[in-house]
């Protein structure tokens, strides 16, 4: 190479960055939920728990390397480009997603709300005393904003659920009713000078 150009080098790893934060998105539903931002630097985050006092974590580190033919580029095959950066993209989520699980579960047992359900099975009284333990924020409309996270088996677990019965649904109907009193009251609190 006669010369380089730091221009080009920049450019050509922005576009790399956003190509595959862009297939990472597309690749996990709850990457493409995350909303995010390119920052100086990361700090680390910092949680106060009811239990644990507080806790810090670090950021998630996430490395790749790649090496691409020039000549290949140069030819127009661009296959080995979109692999490479797929590839990345793939480990991304990998990474980011073991990651998020660890320290959502460090974050959520820091701040006191787990549910411990003994090695007993999932039941509709289970997800009530989880979804009891949450702040929950709801729509202009009233409809709950919740999302939950399991992992293994959980999502087959929970869509086999039998469907709740008259008293579980009062049970969830009540919870949810004084959740959006709650909120409302939040909502208020924030909203006043």
């Amino acid at each position: 190479m006669l010369f380089k150009l730091p221009e080009y080098e920049t450019t050509a790893r922005k576009v790399a960055y956003d190509a595959i934060n862009a297939l990472s998105s597309a690749q996990s539903p709850l990457l493409a939920e995350i909303p995010s931002e390119e920052v100086a630097v990361i700090h680390d985050s910092r949680v106060s728990g009811a239990t644990s006092g507080q806790a810090s974590y670090e950021p998630i580190k996430i490395r790749g390397d790649f090496e691409w033919d020039i000549d290949k580029i140069c030819a127009g095959d661009l296959d080995e480009i979109l692999c490479s950066l797929n590839h990345l993209a793939e480990a991304q989520v990998q990474a980011v997603t073991a990651g998020f699980v660890e320290r959502l579960n460090m974050v959520t047992a820091a701040t006191g709300n787990e549910v411990d359900a003994k090695g007993g099975p999932l039941t509709h009284e289970l997800i009530v005393d989880l979804l009891d333990n949450m702040e929950m924020d709801f729509d202009d409309a009233g409809n709950p904003q919740i999302m939950l996270l399991g992992t293994g088996d959980a999502a087959k677990r929970f869509t086999s659920l039998p469907p709740m019965t008259e008293e579980q649904e009062r049970a969830y109907e009540d919870l949810l009713e004084r959740k959006r009193r709650e909120f409302q009251a939040r909502r208020q609190r924030q909203l006043s000078p």
